[in-house]
């Protein structure tokens, strides 16, 4: 289906595509006519929620836009339905129970569109994945994929209360799921976690991954700090796969599952094991920055000759 060229003129689009094709855009604050357009929007979107129309919110949302402006929507509310679709719930519902808040945190009645709105107004953009949406259903508990569809990056114009340096990195290079409020974790139930092949978003990855090394890298002698930087980023989450695999595989131990024959160095089509976290990050960042093609291991898997596997599997399965 195409949509009008005016509705692209009022976004800043920004598509990215990785090895599992992740596809993600942002509406930003620059564009002068969406700082009116989208607060509107996910107001309308929250009244009809409150009206309890629950998935019928979008035929509900777009009814309330005038009409002449609608097809400036018609993407977002496209994506935001199939994705419902795919995961059999709406998004209120998804974030109700997942979206991983106290009641004393979040004053009743309150929606999910009301938290994308605190997010817009906040950063002053709204990002959210365009691809589709099975390739989010890498999580336990599963509901809580639909919750990875927005994300944050850091912010674009001032604002009175900001977050500290180290928040900010994290956000930024985590690209942490606008809906996930709390501390809880979410678990990635994925066999296979492979870097990006684009430039851009490798570059991204090696950003990350240098910056959990510098996190935790005046302290390796302690296995308490290592630990404790290992929970910091399970609790925050990343809503790129990659970026995931790399936290859900911080463990305090690796070993070689039944099945797998594992190396202490990596090769080409063989499975490397990390003699500890360090060793683990410290490869990676070096097979990310020499270009290679590179996945984390947490299933039994075939592996391919052309690939570099990093073995990180989950205790159940070792």
């Amino acid at each position: 289906m195409r949509f009008p060229r005016a509705a692209l003129s009022l976004t800043f689009l920004h598509f990215v595509r990785g090895d599992d094709w992740q596809i993600r855009e942002c509406i930003t604050y620059k564009d002068s006519e969406m700082r009116d357009l989208l607060p509107q929007f996910l107001k309308n979107a929250s009244s009809c929620i409150s009206g309890n129309r629950g998935r019928d919110t979008m035929i509900c949302t777009t009814y309330l836009m005038p009409e002449e402006k609608r097809p400036v929507f018609h993407p977002l509310i496209e994506i935001i339905t199939s994705w419902e679709r795919y995961f059999s719930q709406d998004l209120n519902s998804a974030f109700l129970h997942h979206g991983d808040f106290e009641p004393y945190d979040w004053p009743a009645k309150m929606t999910v569109y009301d938290r994308l709105l605190d997010v817009w107004e906040t950063t002053g953009q709204l990002c959210f994945y365009k691809h589709i949406p099975s390739l989010a259903d890498r999580i336990h508990p599963q509901e809580a994929g639909l919750l990875t569809l927005f994300y944050q990056t850091e912010d674009i114009r001032p604002r009175d209360v900001r977050p500290g340096p180290g928040e900010r990195e994290t956000q930024r290079n985590l690209r942490s799921p606008s809906l996930k409020m709390g501390g809880t974790r979410w678990e990635y139930d994925g066999s296979l976690a492979c870097a990006a092949g684009s430039a851009e978003e490798r570059q991204h990855q090696i950003r990350a991954v240098e910056e959990m090394i510098r996190r935790a890298g005046q302290e390796w002698h302690s296995d308490l700090i290592s630990r404790q930087f290992g929970s910091h980023y399970l609790i925050n989450f990343s809503t790129d796969s990659f970026l995931q695999g790399v936290i859900t595989g911080w463990r305090d131990e690796y070993v070689c599952p039944s099945g797998l024959r594992c190396h202490s160095t990596p090769k080409s089509g063989k499975a490397y094991l990390p003699a500890n976290v360090k060793s683990y990050l410290g490869q990676l960042r070096l097979l990310l920055r020499a270009g290679k093609k590179v996945c984390i291991v947490f299933k039994g898997t075939h592996l391919e000759p052309y690939r570099y596997y990093v073995v990180a599997p989950r205790p159940e399965v070792q």
